[in-house]
C-alpha cells in the first residue's frame, strides 16, 4: 500500500509524566496501548486524523486510511469539500467518490446480513487472568476495549495542534487483567451518507459559485462534472436514489 502521510511528530499531553517520547523500551500492545515498564506506564495512543488528512498529497490513498477508521466521517467529508474547492482533477475525485460509495454499499449488505448481529471480524470475551469478564463498552474506536484494572485519563482532552499521536497514560495495571473485546451490537458506519455529502459539502459548494450564474464558468462545469461522477458512482454500485437529496 502506498505511504498515506510523511512521518508525523509524536506528544504526550501536558502533565501526564510518560517520559521521553520513541523510548527503546517502550512495547506496544493491541488494540492500541503503549507501555513502558521503566517508568511504569501504560499509555494508549490517539491518532490525530485531520493532522493526518493535512499532511498527505495522495487523496486517494488518504481516502482509503479513512475509510478503515469508524470515527473519520468529518474528516473524508472536509478532504471532498476542499478537493471541490480546489478544482482537484476529475479522475482523481470520482475515484474518491467511487471508494466511498463502494464502503457504503459494502456497510449496507453487512447491515442486510448482520443487523442486530455482531459484526464480521469481532473476537470472543477474554479472561486472560480471572474467571470474571466485565461488560463491554461501546465506543467510536475501531476496537472497543473495557480494562477494568486501568483508570484512565481525561479521554476528553483535545489533541495538541499538528500532534499526529498522543499517548494518554495510566497506572500499570496488575498482572491479573481482566479484559472483554468484542464489536458493537450496533453496525459501524464509516462512510458519510448522501444526506451528508448534499448537505455538508454539495450544497455550500454551489452558494460559492460565482454570481450571476455562468455556464461557461470554469467552476461552475467542474462542479456539475463532480456532482454527475457521484450519480455514477451511486448507480455503479447500485446504490438507491435519495430522493430527499436532490439538488435543484
Amino acid at each position: 500500500m502506498a505511504q498515506v502521510t510523511a512521518p508525523l511528530p509524536l506528544a504526550t499531553l501536558p502533565g501526564d509524566e510518560f517520559g521521553a517520547l520513541y523510548s527503546p523500551h517502550w512495547t506496544f500492545g493491541c488494540p492500541d496501548y503503549v507501555i513502558d515498564p521503566q517508568a511504569g506506564r501504560v499509555g494508549q495512543l490517539v491518532v490525530d486524523l485531520n493532522a493526518v488528512a493535512r499532511s498527505s498529497i495522495d487523496r486517494c490513498c488518504l481516502l482509503q486510511f479513512l475509510l478503515a477508521r469508524s470515527n473519520a466521517q468529518e474528516v473524508i467529508l472536509e478532504v471532498l469539500r476542499r478537493a471541490i474547492e480546489e478544482q482537484e482533477g476529475l479522475a482523481t475525485i470520482a475515484r474518491m467518490l467511487d471508494l466511498i460509495c463502494a464502503a457504503v454499499a459494502v456497510e449496507m449488505l453487512e447491515q442486510s446480513a448482520f443487523g442486530g448481529q455482531a459484526q464480521p471480524g469481532s473476537l470472543p470475551a477474554l479472561a486472560p487472568a480471572g474467571g470474571r469478564v466485565p461488560q463491554s463498552r461501546s465506543g467510536t474506536d475501531d476496537s472497543p476495549v473495557t480494562q477494568s484494572s486501568v483508570s484512565e485519563d481525561a479521554s476528553g482532552s483535545a489533541l495538541p495542534p499538528g500532534d499526529a499521536a498522543v499517548p494518554r497514560t495510566a497506572a500499570l495495571p496488575s498482572p491479573a487483567v481482566d479484559l472483554t473485546i468484542g464489536a458493537s451490537s450496533q453496525p459501524r458506519t464509516r462512510a458519510p451518507s448522501s444526506r451528508q455529502i448534499v448537505a455538508r459539502v454539495f450544497w455550500p459548494a454551489i452558494k460559492a459559485l460565482p454570481q450571476p450564474p455562468d455556464g461557461r464558468s470554469p467552476e461552475r462545469r467542474h462542479l456539475i462534472g463532480v456532482i454527475t461522477e457521484y450519480l455514477h458512482a451511486q448507480y455503479q454500485h447500485a446504490l438507491p436514489a435519495d430522493e430527499a437529496c436532490h439538488i435543484q
